[in-house]
Formats: structure tokens, sequence, C-alpha cells
């Protein structure tokens, strides 16, 4: 499964995928201000501890509860990766469902395949699938 990085490993900066634009790009996240109304960069209050992305091609249906966003990944790999410039395959280790705001928000845990095949996490099998 391919995955892009939003977010990397030890970052507070947020990038998001652009739903409203054309060809959807990966841009920085804006919220407003409280003070002053002005659209500002969004940042998480702590780093990450994991590289955080999503999955090209999904998409979570608000008519089902979605949050209307493609799949999120959380990628538990040691490497730091590069927002816009990490675009990685992973094995799935697993995934965890939550409700954010009364919608559902799917989190794909996963591994970068190369380490995964380094840690020995799966079979060569399992990886000559890919």
């Amino acid at each position: 499964m391919t995955g892009v990085i939003e977010i990397s490993k030890g970052d507070t900066a947020k990038l998001e995928i652009g739903l409203s634009e054309p060809h959807n790009p990966v841009m920085s996240d804006t919220n407003k201000n409280k003070e002053t109304g002005e659209l500002q960069l969004r940042h998480y209050g702590m780093p990450t501890t994991f590289n955080y992305g999503f999955i090209p091609q999904t998409w979570e249906n608000p008519e089902g509860n979605g949050d209307n966003d493609p799949i999120d990944i959380v990628d538990l790999s040691t490497t730091n990766r590069k927002p816009l410039l990490a675009v990685a395959d992973f094995l799935v280790l697993g995934c965890l469902g939550l409700i954010d705001q009364g919608e559902i928000d799917w989190k794909v845990l996963a591994l970068e395949v190369n380490e995964a095949k380094a840690l020995g996490v799966a079979s060569m099998a399992d990886f000559e699938k890919l």
C-alpha cells in the first residue's frame, strides 16, 4: 500500500491534502486566529512521535459517518520522513477506528516496507505478493 506523509515525526507543522483544490495538492493547513480572525498556519501542540499522512485514492464517506477525508496512515517506522518527498510503500500492521467529533476516522498503522523487511516483521513470501 502506498502512503503520502503530511507530518514528519518530531514536527508540529501540519500539512493537509487540499480537497477543495484542483488535483488535491498537499498544502499548509490553516485555521483562524481566535483573536484576529485571520488565517494562520496550523500546528500541533506537541511534536508527533510518528510520521502521519494519508492513503491516496481513499475516502471516508460522510454519508456513512466518515470524516470526508482520505484514510489516515500512521507510519511507525524509525525513519523521519519529510512531507511532500515522502511517498512510500507500507506494510499494514493493523487499523484503529476512532470517533472524532461524531465522525468515523480510520487510522492505518504501518511500517515502511524496507524497514519491515529488515526487522523481519513479515516473511519474504509476504513481500513477494506486494
